[in-house]
């Protein structure tokens, strides 16, 4: 739990028995992967939406593009976004706490790698770690306005990322 954003948590083989139990099941996976080695490992391992990618190197960045038909990024930009700015100060992290200055340093990679994977035509989509005090579920719509303000999408991109991409997830895409 006290792991910190470029820690990668599991091993290879961890992940690689997780994805053969999902694949013998059909299932799509998912994981929360920040680390620029979580994201190469659970592209190695067939993941299929990776939330995050925020701390990517070019060589993640690139196994990103080379599955860009099969993968999907979310990179979470709403917890980061209100953590750095402060918004957490009503329960102590406030904007000069090491956690902010962390989530704001973070923040600022992921603006540059999804600036990056939109360009080479990843799907990246809105989305994900609502549920904390300071941002809470119910404010999802402001997550659209940090793809218009950091990533520099147009706001009618921005609703095809929340929409057309999220049916492409659930496998809808024609509907």
């Amino acid at each position: 739990p006290f792991a910190r954003a470029h820690q990668t948590v599991m091993n290879e083989s961890e992940v690689a028995a997780v994805a053969e139990v999902a694949r013998s099941r059909g299932k799509m996976m998912a994981a929360h992967a920040r680390s620029a080695e979580s994201v190469k490992m659970c592209l190695r391992n067939g993941v299929d939406v990776l939330y995050h990618c925020t701390l990517s190197d070019s060589k993640a960045l690139e196994m990103l593009d080379e599955q860009k038909d099969r993968i999907f990024v979310a990179p979470a930009m709403g917890i980061m976004h209100v953590t750095a700015e402060g918004e957490g100060s009503g329960y102590g992290i406030t904007k000069d706490h090491p956690v902010a200055l962390y989530f704001r340093r973070e923040l600022d990679k992921c603006i540059e790698n999804m600036k990056k994977l939109k360009k080479t035509g990843v799907r990246i989509r809105p989305g994900r770690d609502y549920g904390f005090a300071w941002n809470p579920h119910g404010d999802y719509a402001r997550e659209l306005t940090f793809f218009v303000r950091y990533v520099g999408l147009d706001p009618l991109t921005v609703i095809r990322c929340a929409t057309k991409t999220g049916a492409e997830i659930l496998g809808r895409a024609d509907e």
